[in-house]
């Protein structure tokens, strides 16, 4: 008889336990909604053409149209952009990205004897804290990503909130300039500190990703 009741009061934390789940990510779906049409009314009525003429000219329409894309199933699971676009414009302009080119410049700087040109391949900045970086509760990594949601909250740039952490590889070209390959993964489980273990499309809140390709002049970063 205990078996039983235990096995019932199982079932019922569980199916209490998918409600609470299916209600949260509701209430964020229509906060994030929210924001969208905020920035840009009848995003969800918007052709490509359209998108792609915003993702020119605006960043902050496109953060909307990124985030409407996040938030709804069946849409585009990956986009790309070059230095053209205006959310690229607007990442040049962040510390985070500047804390990027800088790290490649002071790396650089011990490798320029060798004959092969250094490359930083993989690097990942960090905003948010991750599982698996050191054992203590406070580690350097987590000072810096603290460091680094004050430097934004000081200056704020709407490229860099909506990326938060993302992999960076840069490689050398003729002179001071240098290509610059950004990778970045928006899901459910970074947008909710890595907590829901279901991360893919078509469910609510499906993993999208945006690749920025870039050409930047080293001596514009000092």
């Amino acid at each position: 008889m205990k078996r039983f009741v235990f096995i019932l009061l199982f079932c019922f934390l569980q199916a209490n336990s998918v409600f609470a789940e299916n209600n949260f990510y509701k209430f964020w779906h229509s906060r994030v909604l929210h924001f969208a049409q905020k920035h840009l009314p009848e995003v969800e009525k918007l052709s490509e053409t359209e998108k792609q003429d915003f993702f020119k000219t605006d960043e902050y329409k496109s953060v909307a149209i990124l985030l409407y894309e996040f938030i709804e199933p069946k849409r585009a699971s990956k986009r790309y952009f070059d230095t053209s676009h205006a959310l690229s414009k607007s990442l040049l302009k962040s510390k985070g990205f500047g804390h990027v080119i800088n790290h490649f410049k002071k790396q650089k700087s011990h490798f320029d004897s060798l004959s092969t040109p250094f490359e930083l391949l993989d690097y990942r900045y960090v905003m948010s804290p991750r599982k698996g970086y050191g054992s203590g509760s406070i580690t350097k990594q987590t000072l810096f990503s603290i460091k680094e949601h004050i430097r934004l909250a000081c200056r704020p740039n709407i490229t860099q909130l909506f990326l938060g952490s993302y992999l960076a590889s840069v490689s050398p070209l003729e002179g001071s300039w240098v290509s610059v390959k950004i990778e970045n993964v928006t899901s459910r489980n970074s947008l909710f500190l890595h907590i829901p273990s279901s991360i893919s499309k078509p469910n609510m809140f499906g993993s999208v990703e945006q690749e920025f390709n870039l050409v930047v002049n080293l001596d514009e970063f000092k």
